[in-house]
């Protein structure tokens, strides 16, 4: 395989450089809050201050993802509607693998600053939070360097199978070139491009169904506020 082009890595570097930014928002070691939360989820009736903080958390992150995608080439280009589709369904997904990546601990097998609450049984996160946790071990043992993370979580951005796009071969268009800067970025490290790919194209499924299932868990809890907070952030876009 040939080395990268010039201008591909100049736009691996602009990708780079767009999730650096995007990673400070998602960094919950940060003071965002200024009240100090119990780290055990309290009962039902006494977690308004954990809602909170959680739809604190859903603005800032969702904001933070569209800031970084609007920086994918091609992105921009792309149908309205299907911008925020697609924004919408990834946006915890990018969190996922992000935190994953990041803030998840290996000997304590949890994650430090993503969704770190102690949930009891018989709340219903309860099970989410176990799959949670198993998907962050299971991406965290990928040890993606900053260029693989940066490129895979634009790469997450781009689902063309959705049913509802109404161009989904502009969304192809720019998901094979994520994969190309991706495939041509690991074989210049001397890494089989093929079995890295593969490793990594095999967490995408499971993200994205936790992805969906954290949508649906947060409208049946109580914080349907997701989809508006992304919809308020991708409503300009088009300019």
């Amino acid at each position: 395989m040939s080395r990268m082009a010039e201008e591909d890595h100049a736009v691996i570097k602009h990708i780079l450089t767009a999730y650096s930014n995007m990673r400070v928002f998602y960094d919950e070691s940060r003071d965002w809050s200024s009240s100090k939360l119990e780290e055990h989820w309290p009962k039902m009736g006494k977690e308004k201050a954990h809602w909170q903080h959680i739809q604190e958390r859903i603005i800032r992150n969702n904001k933070a993802y569209v800031d970084f995608v609007m920086q994918i080439p091609g992105f921009m280009q792309l149908d309205h509607d299907d911008k925020q589709d697609l924004c919408q369904l990834a946006s915890f997904q990018a969190a996922l693998i992000l935190c994953g990546t990041e803030w998840y601990n290996k000997q304590q097998k949890k994650f430090q600053n993503f969704w770190n609450f102690t949930v009891s049984p018989e709340n219903p996160m309860y099970l989410f939070k176990l799959h949670l946790l198993q998907a962050g071990e299971v991406i965290n043992k990928l040890e993606l360097s900053p260029v693989e993370l940066s490129l895979t979580l634009a790469l997450s951005c781009f689902s063309a199978d959705l049913m509802f796009l109404k161009d989904p071969e502009s969304v192809e268009s720019v998901r094979r070139h994520i994969i190309y800067l991706l495939q041509q970025h690991i074989a210049e490290q001397g890494i089989n491009p093929d079995e890295r790919l593969a490793a990594i194209f095999n967490i995408m499924p499971m993200t994205r169904h936790i992805s969906m299932w954290h949508k649906q868990l947060m409208k049946n809890m109580r914080v349907n506020m997701e989809l508006g907070a992304v919809s308020k952030q991708v409503e300009g876009i088009s300019i």
